[in-house]
């Protein structure tokens, strides 16, 4: 054989070696990264269903408050009317006061 035939042979050995080592690294990877995966699914999963639940709470936390403010104001319109009611007789009596 000759020499450049050796050095192309030790080379093909020295590169497959190589190509072994990084495709177990790789493997090894991809499996950590499939466990991560579905960890990760099972999190977004989690994530979606508490932002539905929170979605609910939401809108019956505004629905309580539209109620509450829609009674509020027909409250305050209620006592505005009475107020402007009480004012008028109290009005007309210092209208008729001699100065």
């Amino acid at each position: 054989m000759s020499a450049l035939t050796k050095v192309f042979i030790v080379l093909h050995v020295v590169l497959t070696m190589l190509l072994t080592a990084g495709l177990i690294v790789f493997v090894n990877r991809t499996e950590n990264w499939k466990q991560a995966s579905a960890g990760l699914e099972s999190r977004l999963v989690t994530a979606k269903n508490e932002k539905e639940e929170l979605n609910d709470q939401l809108l019956v936390t505004r629905s309580n408050y539209d109620h509450k403010l829609t009674a509020l104001n027909g409250d305050l319109l209620n006592a505005r009317n009475d107020l402007s009611t009480r004012r008028r007789p109290s009005r007309a009596r210092t209208s008729r006061l001699p100065i």
